[in-house]
């Protein structure tokens, strides 16, 4: 991993480079663990918390609890969701995430629950993301702290508690930024 020549004197590039060795990172182990984070979307107004663990081969799954403000009837909105998905790490420590979201709450005595029959595929959602820190575990750069931005097109609660039947996710995308935290083993 190149390390940037701006931001270290020589002598501080020479013992990076010494303690990072041949690390590298690897398109599924440099996302590997259990993980907490958090989401903000933006024009939604929809902030939430979650754990995630990653097998380390490319695929993880999180659960979500979202917090959508107050219903127009005066209720909060909360939801929990559901991620189960692969993901890629690219050398230079970006990467993609593509999920199946489900999800359930109850918001002024109606029941959510997406997809609406058991048989249905999940929602589908798209992130990209970037690792902020790395720390070596084995021969791999394994990302303890990342950053990411939800590309998933929005949801409106208030539409679908108007009408059940109504799609879920409408264009435009909803811009979300969720940060994530690696537990230490």
């Amino acid at each position: 991993m190149p390390i940037p020549e701006k931001r270290h004197t020589p002598a501080q590039r020479q013992e990076l480079e010494k303690l990072l060795g041949e690390a590298k990172f690897h398109k599924t182990k440099s996302f590997a663990g259990r993980y907490g984070f958090s989401i903000v979307f933006g024009a939604r107004r929809l902030v939430g918390v979650g754990t995630a663990i990653s097998d380390g081969e490319g695929n993880f799954e999180a659960k979500l609890k979202l917090f959508g403000g107050i219903s127009k009837k005066g209720n909060p909105i909360k939801l929990t969701q559901w991620l189960q998905g692969t993901y890629e790490v690219y050398p230079d420590g970006t990467g993609v995430a593509d999920v199946g979201i489900t999800m359930e709450g109850v918001v002024d005595g109606k029941t959510i629950i997406q997809p609406k029959n058991a048989g249905d595929k999940p929602l589908p959602g798209h992130f990209d993301y970037v690792v902020l820190k790395a720390e070596k575990i084995g021969r791999h750069l394994v990302g303890v702290e990342m950053q990411g931005v939800d590309s998933t097109p929005a949801f409106d609660v208030e539409k679908l508690l108007a009408n059940p039947a109504s799609p879920v996710f409408e264009k435009p995308i909803q811009i979300g930024v969720s940060w994530f935290q690696r537990f230490p083993d």
